[in-house]
C-alpha cells in the first residue's frame, strides 16, 4: 500500500469524508497530477493581472467586500 492510500484509508471512516471527493490512489495515478500540480509557472505566463485571494483572507474580507458592493465606503481594514 502506498502512503497515499494509507493516509486516505487512515480518515475514509470520518464524517467529512464523502463531501472531500479525494481519488482513491489504488484506482488511479490522476490523484499525484491534481495533489502535484504547482500553478507558479502557469501564473508567471500570464499577461495579465491575476489576483489570488486565500479562502480564509476572504472570509475575513466579507463584511469589507459587502461594504463596496453596496456602494458605502468601507471602514478602515488594517485586520486584513
Amino acid at each position: 500500500m502506498c502512503q497515499a492510500q494509507a493516509l486516505v484509508e487512515g480518515v475514509r471512516g470520518e464524517p467529512w469524508f464523502a463531501l472531500a471527493h479525494l481519488p482513491d490512489p489504488a484506482k488511479s495515478n490522476r490523484w499525484r497530477l491534481q495533489m502535484d500540480f504547482d500553478v507558479v509557472p502557469v501564473l508567471r505566463r500570464l499577461r495579465i493581472l491575476a489576483v489570488m485571494i486565500s479562502p480564509r483572507l476572504l472570509a475575513r474580507a466579507a463584511p469589507l467586500l459587502s461594504q463596496l458592493a453596496a456602494g458605502q465606503r468601507p471602514g478602515r481594514f488594517e485586520h486584513l
